[in-house]
């Protein structure tokens, strides 16, 4: 996985990074930057797709049980934000899947 190279080069100590030598020219330290900047970018987009598919469970679940408390329950409603709130987990599931490949 590239987020698992790219953390791993970014971790690695100064030394070892690129096999290039100290020479003062701080490029070593960009190409590092580089590679954090690179990292934090891969980060989010991951939790962004693990978070999304949870708030909307999250969502559909609150509209569920207000549709639920009116008198008369609308049960209609309440069934499609179930069948949602479902597909959902689901989704938020099968990311967490691909994560730990």
């Amino acid at each position: 996985m590239v987020a698992e190279e790219e953390a791993g080069k970014a971790a690695s100590p100064p030394a070892a990074r690129e096999g290039l030598p100290d020479d003062g020219s701080g490029r070593r330290d960009v190409l590092h930057a580089n590679r954090l900047a690179v990292l934090g970018r891969c980060v989010a987009m991951i939790v962004h797709d693990a978070v999304q598919p949870v708030a909307s469970a999250a969502t559909r679940g609150q509209s569920a049980l207000r549709w639920l408390r009116q008198e008369p329950p609308d049960l209609n409603a309440v069934l499609a934000a179930l069948e949602r709130l479902v597909a959902d987990a689901q989704r938020a599931g099968m990311v967490l899947a691909e994560l730990r490949e």
